[in-house]
């Protein structure tokens, strides 16, 4: 619910990206998750593999690179 209110893109997205974004969530946090501009941007545009690229562009990727990785895949699929 919290993912649905705070992404205006949210419906548009397919249940792939969704599920990608709600475990992205529950690992950061939504005001973290939020703070990744240039990947939401990407999202609303729907230009998945941008979004890809911004998520592995950041501190959590570097973090845990593993998960970063296949949350990206999810996302690039569309």
């Amino acid at each position: 619910v919290e993912c649905e209110r705070s992404l205006r893109c949210w419906s548009s997205l397919s249940g792939n990206v969704r599920e990608a974004i709600i475990q992205l969530v529950f690992q950061m946090g939504l005001p973290n998750y939020l703070n990744f501009k240039k990947h939401l941007a990407a999202l609303e545009a729907g230009d998945f593999e941008l979004a890809a690229i911004e998520l592995l562009d950041s501190k959590f990727a570097k973090q845990t690179p593993s998960r970063a990785e296949r949350m990206a895949e999810r996302i690039r699929s569309g």
